[in-house]
């Protein structure tokens, strides 16, 4: 998890477990036949209880869950709290999981809570981020055979995160390996960790220790691992105990190559994943589903922090990844309270032989299993977490009728995917198969139509999209100002044909950074308002400079413009943003106030600009821009800035309000143009996709 640079959110009392399942979203459940059958879960709940950020409830919940493919679960499990002790569940819940493997399961605790999630490989991984609580629930189908002590055999890469005592400063996380005999033998298991007061070095060395002659034993597809024979307590590591608790019970997959668990009495989790031979590089690439959680420790004093917790998913392409988290950073240091925001951001990647990797972004080091269908991570101090992704299904259609892939649809701008959250005005591209007979096929971009184009049509709850850019693996189109719903139903029609309709979650802002070139990674579509030429490393903006750049998914307007219409022009009053924007240049912030412009591009459809001055504390190089709204962030582009200081300001003044402008298009991967222009001119972005 990266946390986000800003934090804005919603306040809420400490003192509840849950909030009313009547302020979650619904989403859609035609798909509930992906999640059926008897599975293994673990969920661990924290729930922070001081200043410090220690925890004053803790909740580990494992077991059993039957799914009956319709949408009801029954559960025999354990629930072991730190209040209450040890508990037996026997009662049930209700599910629901759309198209794309995207759904949600009534808390096993709290069946006023939803825990959202994917389900992909028969294995689902979720967190109730919208309770205002910080948790991981993972389950993995048990099957029609039971895994034996034969399924688990190999090397294990395996990553866990545990509150030994709910102190920030002995929270933990480990990292280790587990070499499987397949015969209930993993011999020596070394472990590495990271612990919140001492950091990942003690007495100049790794925080580190041995456990010989370990052993596991196989039961109805369990595997209680036994670490230090004699109990189940656990005792925090800086105060005598152990780095790993006294006994785990792990869960497999249905193919062996993922695993995860935790002790039965303690509230840790841990993952992990089959590797695969040395010299061979394992191919992570496609959609992955994602979740995890985090303890942000003050690397100051180790013993102060604060907890998050996500889900989301993830596109890996060509070495970069476009990531998106939803999640719930809770705090009870005021004014904070608890957040809960989408956050999107971009990564790179390169994955050697055999697997494993450092990644400085996000400070993880990561293990990807054989065939690259798992990745598991671990955080490293100040920060302790784990993080899961498993490779979500490949979405095919068969006959001649249009279809939507349940995950195609991404932020125009950024490339942020489907589990982010819409917002009204936003551009968003669908990607498919027979979606419309023409190539390359775009009206007029000054105006974008609400009818039929080439036949095609895009319907939200009913209401005609705007759309453009129509090809027969894609289309983009205008999220409708009127869509007040939680959820959006999009369903594609072509030459009246109409596509299967997907259910996405509504939000007030998805802002997103238009790029070059077009992909939502790399450079912003930034320009100098002085000439309105491009912003490079070779063309930085200077110090206390006026800059402009353009985005996505800014929400509301005031005056409020028709669907598809371009943005006022003066002397008409401009389009403003009404939600509060702040941006970043790297770690400075701009706040709402400092920002002369925010709104809609006059003379342009679906389009927002931002214009600013570059900070004077702001960095020299190529820094991160970092737009923030009140419900979401973005951290994926970035720009050029010099250490030199903008001469004249006063010269340009006039020029920092918005400018009108255009977008103009002749293809899809032409970057911006026009560098001696006064019109700013921005090419629409075609993110990548596995498909």
């Amino acid at each position: 998890m990266r946390l986000g640079l800003l934090r804005l959110g919603l306040l809420i009392s400490i003192g509840a477990m849950v909030l009313p399942l009547g302020a979650q979203p619904v989403i859609d459940t035609s798909n509930n036949k992906a999640l059926q059958g008897t599975y293994y879960f673990r969920q661990v709940v924290y729930e922070v209880g001081d200043f410090s950020g220690d925890l004053g409830r803790a909740t580990s919940v494992y077991g059993t869950m039957t799914f009956n493919g319709s949408g009801v679960y029954t559960i025999n499990a354990t629930e072991y709290d730190s209040s209450t002790g040890t508990t037996t569940l026997t009662s049930g819940g209700a599910y629901g999981i759309g198209q794309a493997g995207f759904g949600w399961i009534t808390s096993p605790v709290a069946t006023s809570t939803l825990i959202y999630g994917l389900v992909t490989n028969a294995v689902f991984v979720g967190s109730s981020t919208e309770s205002g609580l910080n948790d991981m629930f993972v389950a993995a189908a048990i099957g029609s055979s039971p895994a034996s002590a034969a399924t688990f055999s190999g090397t294990y890469s395996v990553a866990g995160i545990d509150f030994p005592d709910g102190s920030v400063g002995n929270a933990q996380d480990t990292f280790y390996q587990l070499a499987s005999d397949g015969k209930g033998d993993l011999g020596t298991v070394s472990v590495d960790a990271c612990i919140g007061q001492i950091g990942c070095t003690y007495n100049g060395s790794q925080v580190a220790q041995s456990f010989p002659n370990v052993k596991y034993t196989a039961s109805n597809g369990a595997f209680p691992i036994t670490f230090v024979p004699g109990g189940c307590g656990e005792e925090a590591a800086v105060s005598g105990g152990n780095l790993l608790p006294s006994i785990q019970y792990m869960y497999i997959s249905q193919d062996g190559n993922f695993i995860f668990g935790g002790s039965p009495c303690g509230w840790d989790m841990f993952v992990g994943v089959r590797m695969g031979s040395s010299s061979a590089v394992p191919n992570f690439s496609g959609v992955y589903y994602q979740a995890g959680v985090d303890e942000f420790v003050d690397s100051g004093t180790g013993t102060d922090g604060e907890i998050d917790s996500y889900f989301g998913a993830a596109t890996a392409s060509g070495g970069n990844i476009w990531d998106h988290q939803r999640t719930s950073l809770f705090s009870i240091n005021a004014p904070v309270g608890s957040d809960i925001y989408d956050d999107t951001f971009s990564d790179g990647y390169t994955i050697p032989a055999g697997g494993t990797y450092d990644d400085p972004l996000v400070e993880f080091h990561y293990a990807v299993g054989v065939n690259g269908t798992y990745r598991i991570g671990f955080d490293r101090w100040p920060n302790l977490g784990i993080n899961v992704a498993v490779q979500a299904p490949t979405f095919s259609s068969s006959g001649n009728a249009p279809y939507l892939f349940p995950d195609g649809v991404v932020n125009t701008a950024s490339g942020a995917p489907f589990t982010a959250r819409l917002s009204r005005g936003e551009e968003v591209t669908l990607y498919g198969s027979n979606l419309a007979s023409l190539s390359n096929g775009e009206p007029d971009r000054a105006v974008w139509p609400t009818q039929p184009f080439g036949g095609v049509q895009v319907m939200v709850n009913g209401v005609a999209a705007a759309v453009h850019d129509v090809n027969p693996g894609q289309v983009s189109f205008q999220v409708p100002w009127e869509t007040t719903a939680a959820q959006a139903q999009v369903q594609l029609v072509n030459n009246g044909v109409p596509s299967n309709t997907l259910t996405l979650i509504m939000g007030l802002t998805t802002p997103g950074v238009y790029t070059v070139p077009s992909s939502g990674i790399g450079y912003a579509a930034a320009q100098h308002t002085s000439d309105y030429s491009l912003i490079t490393p070779g063309n930085p903006a200077q110090l206390n400079e006026p800059v402009v750049i353009y985005v996505d998914g800014l929400g509301d307007v005031s005056p409020s413009v028709n669907d598809g219409a371009v943005g006022p022009i003066p002397p008409s009053a401009l389009s403003q943003a009404i939600n509060q924007i702040q941006i970043s240049i790297g770690a400075v912030d701009i706040p709402s106030s400092s920002l002369s412009y925010v709104g809609l591009v006059p003379e342009s459809a679906g389009l927002y600009q931002i214009n600013f001055n570059i900070p004077t504390t702001a960095a020299a190089g190529d820094q991160v821009l970092t737009v923030t709204g009140p419900d979401s962030i973005t951290s994926e582009a970035l720009i050029s800035i010099s250490s030199a200081t903008f001469a004249s300001p006063a010269a340009v003044a006039e020029k920092s309000a918005a400018p009108a402008a255009e977008k103009k298009q002749t293809g899809r991967a032409h970057p911006v143009g026009h560098a001696t222009t006064s019109t700013p001119l921005v090419e629409h972005v075609a993110p990548l996709t596995s498909h």
